[in-house]
């Protein structure tokens, strides 16, 4: 699987809460709201759990 359908699959696992914060953070400091939802997605992973990292950048 490629690291983009990787990313869209978490990307559906985010709260709605979540992706309404991201969408308004992105309109309101004009950043390009794929950037915020992948530093939002690094950082739930790092916190959430190590070894889904490791499956993130696997070539499987």
């Amino acid at each position: 699987m490629y690291l983009y359908d990787k990313m869209a699959k978490l990307h559906t696992e985010i709260p709605d809460r979540l992706k309404k914060e991201l969408e308004m953070m992105s309109e309101i400091h004009n950043v390009p709201q794929r950037l915020i939802v992948v530093t939002a997605l690094r950082e739930k992973i790092e916190k959430d759990s190590p070894k889904a990292v490791e499956s993130l950048t696997s070539d499987t």
